[in-house]
């Protein structure tokens, strides 16, 4: 209909009508296509906002997880860090406490990754719809987070493979027991560990290695759990404050962009 009328005012020259139908033509594309782009742009917003939503309870639940598993690491690196110097005879008493023993028995254990597992964040990131967030704050978070995961578990790979199980390499030094124990709901025992300090300060190499152990499981406490943790709460802040939901404590240590 709109070509017939263009048509036929050519025909009869009139450059009036032909101009007018040719704006409204090009209006109402113009206008089609807009209501269309402010309807793709809401139901993103819309996007965002459920996987937001889903992110927060996600960082919620695993940050809960991530300080269970972290306390008996918090525990074990204390108590690694007051045995240290009996070993070295550079100060404090002469005895091992059954406690000490046994961290130095298990100062290997659990050194790897740490639960990390975000996955609407890995939604936010390959679908591309971080870019979508409005708030620059909230984007730096989450890509922060993102990067911060990726650091952690390359080192985390690499602090693997080099803790040592010291009763499996210094058997004279440090052994692994069983005791029984009522309480267990599996088998009635329960593991224990044997310290010889006089071996253990006779052998440098022990020391050594028991030394290194403490520093990777300190870089555990610290940056596998730590430094991943104030990211995890840094975004959980962001997205409170990005969604209206009550707020959490804000990390002391970080401040928005």
């Amino acid at each position: 209909m709109i070509l017939a009328r263009i048509s036929k005012a050519i025909r009869e020259q009139n450059w009036f009508a032909v101009v007018l139908e040719f704006v409204i033509v090009v209006s109402g594309v113009f206008l089609a296509f807009q209501v269309s782009t402010w309807s793709n742009e809401a139901d993103r917003r819309a996007y965002v906002r459920d996987v937001l939503g889903r992110l927060h309870g996600e960082l919620s639940s695993l940050a809960e997880v991530r300080a269970r598993l972290l306390e008996p690491r918090a525990d074990r690196l204390a108590r690694l860090l007051e045995a240290r110097p009996v070993i070295m005879e550079a100060g404090g008493p002469d005895t091992l406490s059954d406690a000490d023993c046994f961290s130095i028995a298990v100062s290997h254990y659990g050194i790897g990754n740490s639960p990390d597992a975000f996955p609407s964040l890995d939604e936010l990131v390959s679908s591309g719809a971080v870019e979508a967030i409005r708030s620059e704050a909230l984007r730096h978070r989450a890509m922060q987070l993102y990067s911060k995961r990726t650091a952690v578990r390359t080192r985390s790979a690499v602090d693997a493979g080099r803790v040592v199980n010291l009763p499996q390499e210094y058997p004279d030094a440090v052994r692994a027991t069983l005791f029984a124990d009522p309480e267990d709901e599996e088998d009635g025992y329960s593991r224990g560990a044997a310290c010889d300090l006089a071996v253990m300060r006779s052998d440098t190499s022990f020391q050594a290695t028991l030394i290194e152990n403490t520093e990777i499981l300190w870089t555990h406490v610290d940056f596998t759990y730590g430094f991943l943790d104030d990211a995890i709460e840094a975004l959980r802040v962001a997205i409170e404050a990005e969604l209206d939901l009550p707020q959490s404590s804000a990390p002391e240590d970080e401040t928005a962009p």
